[in-house]
Order: C-alpha cells, then structure tokens, then sequence
C-alpha cells in the first residue's frame, strides 16, 4: 500500500548538486573522462594538526557525547575567531550553538524564527537549500533580484521595496553562493538600516567569509550597527575555510533567547555533533590560519584562470567573484541555438545536460539558484582540471549554432 507522505515532503526538491554528482559519476563509470565542477567542496585535505587533533580525541576516549551546545573549548575558540575578525562579541556559555554541518544551523535558524505564513526575503542567486528550508518551516520565500550589471551585490532599496507587512526574515549569502558577490562595509550598513527600519531580523550565512580575494574584506552585518547584533544569526561552518566538508561540523551565533530556541530544536533531532570532529575544529580554529590562508591563495589563482578564461569565449558574460570558489556565468547570449548532437539550448538545465552528455564537464544549472540563463562552476578542483574544462566549455559553446 502507497505511504501518504506527509505536504512537507512532498513539498522539498531533491538537492540538484547531488543528482547532477551522481550523473557524472555514471559516466565515469561507463569509463568516460568526465571533468565535474558541481559540487562545492574544496579538493585539499583537512589541515594536520586538526587530522592530530582527531587522532587524540580517538585515543584519549573522547567519543562520548558531548554537551547539545557543543564543546565549551569550541564555543570558546569561536567567539574568540569571530571577536577577532568581525569585532563583535557573543558569549560561548549561551549564544553559540555548535551543529552538524553549516546547513544545520541555517535550518534550525530558519525553524526558530519562521511560522505559517511568514514572509522571507532571499536574494537570487541564492543557495540552492535557502527555499526549501523555508518550505520545510512552513514559511513563504519572497525572491529579490539582484542584477549581473551590478556584481549581483544585494542593495538596500531592493530590500526596501521588497519588504511588506508579512516579511520577517531576510537571508544573507556575503561571500555569496553561487555568484562569488562580496558586501562591503558601506552596503551592509545600507541593508542593516533598513532591516532595523522595517524590523527584520537576518540569517547571516558567512560559510564562505574566510575565502575573498582582490583586495575584498568580510565584514558581518552583526557589526554593521550596533542594533543588528541583537537582529541577526550568524551561520558559519568548518567545510570551506579548512576543507573539512566530511567532518560535518558547523556554527551558529546568535543572541541568547534565539540560540536557546535552535539547541531546543537540536537537541529533539540530531544532539550534538560528532565529538572527534568538535576537537578536530578546536585545533583548525587555534592552529590552522597558516593553512586556510596557502587554500585561499590557491583559490584566487584558480578564480583567475577560469575567469579570464571563460571571460574569453564569446557567448559567455563572467561576472568577477570577489569570494566563495564559484564562478557564475551567463549563457544568455547562447539560449535558442542547438548542439551539435541537436539538443535546443532552451534554458540553463538543457546547457547543463548538453555539456554533460556531449563534452563531459559537469557544472550546475543556474536555474537551480533562480538565475535560469546562467551556470555555476566551481573551481575547487586541480588548475590542470580547470585548464582542461575550460577547454571543453569554450570547444562546445563554439560548437553551438
């Protein structure tokens, strides 16, 4: 007998990175050379002394639980980094909460704050998960564009506008998934004014604050103004920065009555995270700035390449990203016009798959992040990789007629 899933499963999309990483992998198995850009995952290992780390955890018994919050050495180490870096304090003992991976803390955020009917503003392009979360807690997302013209930097007066009397919740992506956009200084503090204006709080997700490049600087809209420390959950995590997306070990910070509400919510579903992984993030935290600072010097050669590469092939419009490892470019120039094994180019996923199938590189539809006429490519892969797959994206857009 059919199961009569529940309206909220039935609701969610499957995530489009994993099914693409799937389809390429296939191929690879069917022994094709298959070059895939899809998934956000730095290709350097852990650094070692957060591997030594995890090794002494094993060997001194430190695979138990741990408190829901996290360990209080971790709490302590991230509000210390993040005083550091953004000069905003949170207390360890109630306003940080330590989660499975950075994608937790964005949904146990967006649980505690969203109920039925609530509005949420998210800028596109946005992370593919942002709407399905708001999906899952019963909210209503509300899409703001952000423009190509403009770095696909979000504005104030684009919030303004887009805030109605049910919004209640504005997602931020600084540096930004899938476009590489970086909010200076001057605009956070634009958007925060009209956050503390219209009374809105924000979901920070600074996951990729540690990576920008070009003389760009993060900076949190928690420290934009004095208020928005108060109106804002920082999300963050260890995946990028330290390359550590298997460990599966993210943050949050947020103020105290909102951190109680998500721990609340963790601690009916997953408790804490994995204990190794806690002690492993201590040691990437206190010992690894030498480490994050060689993988984002290789990252910003790599963003070069393949924009100055990509930048060269005519039909292609490549945005400069100031940070995260994606490029974004637009096929806009390339909709209408067929492959060579006939395939119409009719939108962003029909480039994706003719790619896929007729050129073996994979890289992921923009329509998946709101932005239909575009593609994501990550460079977080080897610069031979990167040289070849550029190769073959400039051979078949050539190729189009």
């Amino acid at each position: 007998m059919p199961f009569a899933l529940s309206r909220r499963a039935r609701n969610l999309k499957p995530s489009a990175t994993f099914r693409l990483a799937r389809r390429a992998q296939e191929l690879r198995d069917a022994g094709q050379d298959v070059l895939a850009f899809g998934l956000g995952e730095p290709d350097f290992d852990t650094p070692a002394r957060a591997r030594e780390a995890a090794h002494r955890a094993i060997d001194d018994g430190a695979t138990h639980y741990t408190a829901n919050e996290g360990l209080p050495a971790l709490r302590s180490a991230i509000a210390r980094a993040f005083e550091r870096t953004q000069a905003v304090h949170y207390d360890p003992a109630g306003e940080i909460l330590v989660t499975a991976g950075a994608k937790q803390a964005l949904s146990h955020a967006i649980l505690a704050l969203v109920d039925e009917g609530d509005e949420v503003l998210v800028p596109t392009p946005y992370w593919l998960s942002y709407p399905e979360q708001v999906t899952l807690a019963g909210g209503t997302m509300k899409a703001i564009e952000t423009r190509a013209e403009d770095g696909y930097h979000l504005t104030a007066e684009t919030v303004a506008e887009a805030a109605g009397p049910k919004t209640k919740l504005l997602i931020l992506n600084s540096p930004n998934n899938p476009t590489g956009a970086v909010l200076d200084e001057a605009r956070l503090g634009e958007i925060a004014d009209v956050c503390i204006e219209r009374d809105l709080l924000v979901v920070s997700d600074e996951i990729y604050g540690s990576l920008v490049y070009g003389g760009a600087r993060h900076r949190s809209i928690a420290g934009a103004r004095p208020e928005m420390r108060e109106r804002t959950i920082v999300c963050h995590g260890m995946s990028k920065s330290y390359a550590m997306t298997g460990w599966r070990l993210g943050f949050a910070l947020a103020p105290r009555e909102v951190l109680a509400a998500m721990a609340k919510i963790q601690s009916h579903t997953t408790s804490n995270a994995n204990s190794i992984a806690q002690h492993a993030a201590i040691a990437a935290i206190e010992e690894c700035s030498a480490d994050v600072e060689r993988m984002r010097q290789a990252f910003e050669e790599r963003q070069r390449l393949v924009r100055d590469r990509l930048s060269a092939v005519e039909g292609l419009d490549v945005p400069v990203p100031e940070g995260a490892f994606y490029v974004f470019p637009s096929i806009a120039a390339l909709i209408g016009r067929k492959s060579p094994a006939g395939a119409a180019i009719a939108d962003s996923a029909a480039f994706c798959d003719a790619l896929l199938d007729e050129a073996h590189v994979s890289v992921v539809p923009g329509g998946e992040f709101g932005v239909d006429r575009a593609f994501r490519l990550s460079y977080a892969a080897s610069l031979d990789d990167l040289q070849r797959g550029c190769d073959r994206i400039a051979e078949f857009v050539a190729s189009l007629s």
